[in-house]
Formats: structure tokens, C-alpha cells, sequence
């Protein structure tokens, strides 16, 4: 192969050309240049942790919504019955109304939930309000199959709900796992 007359020339006089410094404001060019790179970087990692920021307080703002809507409604369903139901009932009641708050409260800080489970529950709210309207009119003796089919409403979301939450907790684990492997 035949060599470049350039190359052969810096072959022959490289210790010529390691002599020579560039002047100080070349250099002073090179770091004013490497500031402002550091200065960008700073500035999209601060707007990607503000994103994070709303993304996170937009979606516990969201689940707060659903809790208070969920929990009024059910508090406005207690309160219309409240005066035809036993106090018996009531304490049932008032214990299951407590665990379905704090499992909706839980099921808020997933960012997948779904519409069709708050809609489901919204449908079991309708049918102790007709549980209740019902217990109201039933002949006497005949209250306790009525308050059975009511409590056993309020299982059902229960159970309804810690399930979906063990779901949504095995999906983000998996998530997890396969964001680690993937790392």
C-alpha cells in the first residue's frame, strides 16, 4: 500500500507537533462549553422529576375523588336506612364500611384500576339500598334473612376488593422482576 504523503510527513515530525500548548482561552472555550452542557442536563432532569411529581399527585388526587365518592355514596346509603336498622346491624356495617374504605384507599394508589370495579361496587351500593328498603316492608320474624343477604353484599365487596388488590400487587411485582431483568 502506498502512504499518504500527509501521514508520512506527521510520522516524521510528531515530536514537532506535541510541543505546541493551546492557548488558555481555548481552554477556557472547552470548559464554558462542558458548564453549559451540565447546566442543560440539570435543567431536563428537574423536568422529568417534576412530571413525576404531578404524574404522582395527579394520581393521588384521582384516588382521593373515588374514595370520597365511593365512601359519600355509601354514607348517604346509611344514612337514608340508619333509621329502620337494628343496632346490630349498624355496627356491621360501620365495620365493613371502614375496611372497604381503607381497601378503595389502596386501590386508589394503583395507577391501573379499573372504571368497571368502581362501577361494580357502585352496583352493590344499589342493592343494599334495596336490601334495606326491603327490610323495612317484610313481615316481622323474616328481618334476619334480610340482614344475612345485607352482610353477605358487604363480603362479597370485600373480598371483591382484596382480591383485585392482590392482583394488581402480583402484576407490579412482576413488573418489577422483569424491569430488574431487563436492567
Amino acid at each position: 500500500m502506498k502512504k499518504d504523503y500527509l501521514e508520512q510527513y506527521i510520522a516524521e515530525h510528531r515530536a514537532k507537533f506535541d510541543t505546541e500548548i493551546p492557548p488558555l482561552k481555548v481552554w477556557y472555550q472547552i470548559e464554558k462549553e462542558m458548564r453549559q452542557q451540565e447546566a442543560k442536563r440539570r435543567r431536563m432532569q428537574t423536568w422529568r422529576l417534576a412530571r413525576v411529581a404531578a404524574a404522582v399527585v395527579l394520581l393521588l388526587l384521582t384516588g382521593g375523588i373515588i374514595g370520597s365518592i365511593l365512601t359519600s355514596n355509601s354514607m348517604e346509603t346509611t344514612a337514608v336506612a340508619t333509621s329502620n336498622i337494628p343496632t346490630e346491624l349498624q355496627e356491621t356495617e360501620l365495620y365493613y364500611q371502614q375496611q372497604l374504605a381503607q381497601k378503595l384507599q389502596q386501590l386508589a394508589a394503583y395507577e391501573n384500576q379499573s372504571p368497571k370495579i368502581i362501577a361494580d361496587l357502585e352496583e352493590s351500593n344499589q342493592v343494599i339500598a334495596e336490601l334495606k328498603a326491603e327490610l323495612s316492608q317484610i313481615p316481622e320474624g323474616t328481618e334476619q334473612i334480610v340482614i344475612n343477604h345485607i352482610i353477605k353484599t358487604y363480603q362479597l365487596k370485600l373480598d371483591v376488593l382484596e382480591r383485585v388488590l392482590e392482583n394488581l400487587e402480583q402484576s407490579n411485582i412482576q413488573k418489577q422482576k422483569q424491569h430488574e431483568r431487563n436492567i
